[in-house]
């Protein structure tokens, strides 16, 4: 790993997942965060492949940063599936036979 890379998941390290303005909507470190505490530019190449080395280097802190940026996943997963709809095919046929069981005339 170069210097540089180094600086940058250091500073990756260094990053607080509950601060929105240091991680994007999608969950990856700020570019320009990360070029304020480099103190060079940091590309979002740059930063995707450092993220992932971040990852490689300290498993256990990138979970704990997943599940502050993350959250609820499971309980979001077990939402829809309480919530699944069920969906059926009514054909024309099924209306009428419905509307003339109620006594409508048609």
């Amino acid at each position: 790993m170069e210097q540089k890379q180094e600086r940058i998941v250091a500073a990756i390290g260094e990053l607080n997942p509950e601060d929105k303005a240091h991680f994007t909507k999608n969950g990856f470190p700020s570019s320009s965060v990360l070029t304020e505490m480099v103190g060079e530019t940091v590309s979002a190449a740059e930063r995707d492949a450092c993220w992932k080395l971040f990852e490689e280097s300290d498993p256990e802190k990138f979970k704990a940063m997943q599940a502050v940026l993350n959250p609820k996943k499971d309980d979001q997963e077990s939402a829809t599936k309480t919530e699944e709809k069920v969906v059926a095919t009514v054909t024309g046929q099924d209306a009428l036979k419905h509307l003339r069981a109620k006594g409508v005339k048609i």
